[in-house]
């Protein structure tokens, strides 16, 4: 069974995720190779980061195998970034719609999705307080 930890920025997924043990956790992890240009056509967004979710999901899936469970800290296929994105009106839905038969098609979706809900002032003294990352 793969579980996703999902929630906005400083709600406390991976300290969540974690406590399950290091040996069924997930990280999330930085993009890596080029960096893409807003001029890049939506077919192109969409296979690069495929590829990208493809790397994280892979992780999850051995786990899965090798202990019966993974955790994840926040969904490995971040099929929700892109529709979000497009909602508040930074992006079209252009990626996502191109993004989501692959996802199908290549690898699914996790098995249980949990929302780690956290109210605004405890979200931003969490931010301010972890000076390990910048939010």
């Amino acid at each position: 069974m793969i579980i996703v930890i999902e929630g906005i920025s400083a709600a406390g997924k991976t300290t969540y995720s974690r406590r399950f043990g290091e040996q069924y956790y997930v990280p999330e992890f930085e993009a890596e190779g080029q960096v893409l240009g807003a001029a890049d056509a939506p077919a192109v967004h969409a296979e690069y980061w495929f590829q990208h979710n493809i790397r994280r999901f892979r992780p999850a899936q051995a786990i899965e195998a090798k202990h019966g469970f993974a955790i994840c800290d926040t969904e490995p296929f971040k099929s929700h970034f892109d529709w979000c994105m497009a909602r508040a009106g930074f992006k079209t839905m252009d990626v996502f719609n191109e993004t989501m038969p692959l996802a199908r098609e290549a690898i699914g979706f996790a098995d249980r999705y949990f929302i780690q809900h956290i109210e605004p002032d405890v979200a931003r003294a969490q931010k301010e307080g972890d000076k390990t990352r910048s939010r």
